[in-house]
């Protein structure tokens, strides 16, 4: 197998995974399942992955990357715009979430299965997470995060926030009596959540 084939077959492999660890879970996938997605033999699968926990490991750092990726682009805009910062974050968060909704189940299977992600990715996001508590220190000053307040709370909160609504996209809509189906009704319902945790942030979408 040449190189390229090989790394071909190794992200088709993933991306399966992907697939079906999010819409089974961890417990309920089959590695079955994953070679008929991705039309690569099992043996072929576990020589790059190794077993189905070290794969399960390997989507989650997938995932991991993604999000990573995302708050480094928000990153970039809010050390510019430090007054900008939870506004920023908040309309990143929502952009990632809507453009990567198997994240979401992916992380709700880990952490019912207690297993973490492979290699350097948790690492790699605690030197992003460090990077944007600077960020959010400068932003206290200028009205860009809420003065007083420390760090991982409002990391949190505003995580939560957008995560909890898109979770329960359906529930939210029948408690609330609105359509949160209707991305300018879930993304103002998200907005005007994270304003409660200090100055009202700009409404324009930067994400």
């Amino acid at each position: 197998m040449t190189q390229d084939r090989a790394v071909r077959t190794r992200e088709a492999i993933l991306a399966a995974a992907v697939e079906e660890f999010s819409s089974e879970g961890y417990a309920g996938a089959r590695i079955d399942a994953i070679a008929q997605r991705s039309r690569a033999n099992k043996q072929r699968i576990y020589a790059y992955f190794g077993n189905k926990e070290s794969l399960f490991r390997a989507v989650q750092a997938d995932a991991l990357a993604k999000l990573i990726a995302c708050e480094e682009a928000v990153l970039e805009r809010a050390e510019a715009e430090p007054q900008r910062l939870t506004a920023h974050l908040r309309d990143g968060y929502i952009t990632f979430h809507r453009d990567h909704p198997e994240f979401r189940r992916i992380l709700a299977w880990a952490n019912l299965a207690g297993i973490g992600p492979e290699g350097g990715s948790a690492e790699h996001r605690t030197a992003v997470l460090k990077r944007l508590k600077k960020v959010f220190q400068r932003a206290q000053t200028c009205g860009g995060a809420p003065a007083g307040t420390e760090f991982s709370p409002w990391l949190v909160a505003v995580t939560a926030i957008i995560y909890f609504i898109f979770s329960n996209q359906r529930t939210a809509s029948v408690n609330l009596g609105m359509s949160l189906a209707d991305p300018k009704v879930h993304d103002e319902l998200v907005r005007s959540a994270i304003d409660l945790l200090g100055p009202p942030q700009p409404r324009d979408r930067q994400a």
